[in-house]
Formats: structure tokens, C-alpha cells, sequence
């Protein structure tokens, strides 16, 4: 099976090493490294990955990758943020199959899985953060404008984010926006920002792609073809 790709450039220079250890033993040392070397090498990284989130959530031990003279490394050691994603992504994707698979099986009714599929959407997190900006309108490319349809807000579920949501409400609501909650822990969370303008047309999704390819590194934040507004 296809691994996700990993960002080898993000992962640490002794795990990079596990990969040239890996592919170095006796039976392929005479040969190059191939593309299947290195297909096997991801899949196992990605593998050993999530066994380390789930070790961290649970409090046991992490496994050890490999031993030396003189000691051993732990995975939890090895392991960079990029490949814990990328073995956040492959338990997400289980869970949800396995929703799937309950749904079509006749386990669960449709409310079960509907509710199931949102509860699954939490956390939902963002590497970019709140932040209140000097300049409240920033203009942004005609090529970028060109891909806006509609209004769009983003904001998180921290207080100055909460705070502008509630002040910028009459315009957002007179342009029709549609808003997006990119950074917001729990299904109860949401719910809560939803209570504020059940009229709204709100969803909770990670913000940060479309925004930076605006151009904007910042939330809370109005979208529009006209610029970005705070």
C-alpha cells in the first residue's frame, strides 16, 4: 500500500539516517536505493508514527527504533511534527472508514453517523494565530480576488476572535458570508459560536491553506474580492 509521502527535509538527521541504515544491510548494499525502498521505509515510518501518538495518549513507554553501543533512541526522539501528522491523517481516515463501514452495514442509523462524522471533525486546529493587525485592509492580488465567489470569514474560538466576530456580525450577515471556524477544540465549542448567529452559514475547517494563499497570515479576518478586512 502507498504511504503518505513524508517531508524528509522535517524529519530528524537520526531518522534520516535509520532510512540510509534501513536500505544499507547486506542484502542491498550491493545495489542503489530504489523507489520501493523507500515506499517500504514511509509506510513503517508512518506506521511507527501513529504507535507513538498512541503510546504518548495512553502514557505508556514509546518503542525503541533502534539500539547502539551504549544505549538506545526512542522513537518519541525521532519523530518530527510533520510525520506525527501524517499518522494523525491515516488514524482520522481509519476512524471515518470505520464509521462508513458501521453506517453501510446497518450498525448505526443516519443520525448515529452524521453525529459520528461531525464529532470527528474536532479538534481542528491552525498553525496560524489570532491576531489583531495595524492595517485593517489589506489588498490582495487580482488573480487571487478572481477565485473569491463569495464573501468568507475566518475565525477561531479565542476571545478577540469571538469578540470581532460579534462586532462584525451585521456585515457579515448583509454580505451573505459564509464563515469558517479554523482553530476550535470540541464539538461543545462550536456549538456555542453557532449560538451566536444560528442564521449564519458556518463551518468548522482548518482556514490556513486558503489564507495563506491570499496572502494573509492572520485571523480573525473578512474575505471579500475587494481585500481582506479587520
Amino acid at each position: 500500500m502507498k504511504g503518505i509521502p513524508l517531508n524528509f527535509k522535517a524529519i530528524n538527521p537520526a531518522l534520516t539516517c535509520i532510512l540510509l541504515l534501513s536500505t544499507a544491510s547486506a542484502s542491498v548494499s550491493s545495489r542503489p536505493i530504489t523507489a520501493d525502498d523507500t515506499e517500504e521505509f514511509s509506510a513503517k515510518i508512518n506506521i511507527a508514527a501513529r504507535d507513538v501518538m498512541e503510546s504518548r495518549a495512553s502514557g505508556n513507554k514509546p518503542q525503541v527504533i533502534f539500539s547502539k553501543t551504549g544505549g538506545s533512541v526512542p522513537l518519541a526522539d525521532l519523530i518530527s511534527e510533520d510525520t506525527e501528522e501524517n499518522a494523525e491523517y491515516i488514524a482520522e481516515k481509519t476512524r471515518n472508514d470505520q464509521i462508513v463501514e458501521s453506517f453501510k452495514t446497518g450498525q448505526i442509523t443516519s443520525e448515529q453517523y452524521k453525529e459520528q462524522m461531525i464529532r470527528e471533525m474536532f479538534p481542528v486546529k491552525s498553525t496560524l494565530r489570532p491576531q489583531k493587525v495595524m492595517v485593517r485592509h489589506q489588498v490582495i492580488s487580482e488573480a487571487a480576488a478572481s477565485t473569491i465567489s463569495i464573501p468568507v470569514a475566518v475565525i477561531g474560538s479565542d476571545e478577540y476572535s469571538l469578540s470581532w466576530f460579534k462586532a462584525n456580525l451585521g456585515e457579515i450577515r448583509r454580505l451573505n458570508a459564509f464563515v469558517l471556524v479554523t482553530e476550535v477544540k470540541t464539538i461543545q465549542d462550536y456549538s456555542m459560536i453557532q449560538g451566536y448567529a444560528s442564521d449564519v452559514k458556518m463551518q468548522p475547517s482548518t482556514a490556513d491553506g486558503f489564507l495563506r494563499g491570499l496572502g494573509i497570515s492572520y485571523y480573525p479576518v473578512l474575505i471579500t474580492p475587494q481585500g481582506a478586512f479587520q
